[in-house]
């Protein structure tokens, strides 16, 4: 049987399908399958009803940690060969997950210090644009200062702007247009009273609400400009929903945009790739 991944998701389910769709591109460049069988199994559980990881650090939200213990029982009990948390911010949680099973659990923000290391070895600094907890938490900031490679953060304002893209990514907004207007006017009216109250209190989502609303690839080219501005030449786009936006932004000679998204996909690839190179070699020792 071939090696099967185990992705937790839904921290946005948008962002587990990206990471689908480049674990798929990703076994097309690295493996060459020919036919279905060919590809490496996924089971994925896009769990969108898993509480919001930033509001549990900053606003006394139910912290979900409880949940994705759960999700690692689950997942494990299937006897995949590796899971994966589909969120940046998730990974906080990760040295505790990782004592609640005996499965590999492979770690995006790891791979991503590895590739800038490989890749940039001359790199002293990068640019991080990501949720607040996962600043907060500096799980970026710590794997990359064993690197000997600063991180480097965007300003309190922009920061602000960019939670709101990320929220805005999330709810599936129209990433082609220059300008948004929510096309379903009776989506207010679909929402009950105290999930409203809750939107229109918080400081970021509360722009889910408005008539007219800013595109997160905007609100993400002032983060790139900001973070240029301050002498970075990499950008690590480090929520799984902002490289979403990558399509849409403009290519700078001078500027290279990180994507853990399609980092993990290779790596997931590449480790699956040598499970069943070891699985062959245990089957021909018992031949």
């Amino acid at each position: 049987m071939k090696p099967t991944i185990g992705i937790i998701g839904g921290s946005g389910p948008l962002a587990t399908l990206d990471i689908e769709k480049k674990i798929l591109s990703a076994t097309q460049k690295l493996a060459s399958p020919l036919t279905d069988q060919d590809y490496f199994n996924l089971v994925v559980f896009n769990y969108s009803e898993t509480y919001d990881r930033s509001d549990s650090v900053f606003f006394g939200r139910p912290d979900p940690l409880t949940q994705y213990v759960k999700y690692i029982t689950s997942i494990s009990a299937l006897s995949v060969d590796l899971i994966l948390l589909a969120c940046n911010t998730a990974h906080m949680h990760l040295p505790i997950l990782r004592e609640k099973t005996e499965i590999p659990i492979i770690s995006i923000i790891e791979k991503t210090a590895e590739y800038l290391r490989t890749t940039f070895p001359n790199c002293c600094k990068v640019g991080l644009i990501s949720t607040k907890a996962t600043l907060e938490k500096k799980l970026y900031h710590n794997l990359l200062a064993r690197y000997g490679i600063e991180t480097v953060t965007l300003g309190g304002p922009t920061q602000n702007l960019v939670m709101e893209a990320i929220y805005l990514i999330k709810a599936g907004t129209d990433l082609h247009r220059q300008k948004l207007h929510l096309e379903n006017t009776n989506h207010i009216s679909k929402i009950n009273l105290e999930q409203i109250n809750i939107l229109k209190n918080h400081p970021h989502k509360c722009i889910l609400l408005e008539e007219n609303i800013p595109n997160p690839s905007l609100i993400v080219r002032e983060a790139i400009k900001e973070l240029k501005n301050k002498g970075c030449a990499q950008i690590i786009f480090g929520c799984t929903e902002l490289p979403l936006v990558l399509p849409y932004l403009e290519k700078e000679p001078d500027l290279q945009f990180i994507d853990p998204n399609t980092i993990i996909a290779e790596a997931i690839v590449r480790a699956l790739q040598d499970i069943e190179i070891q699985q062959w070699s245990n089957l021909r020792a018992l031949a």
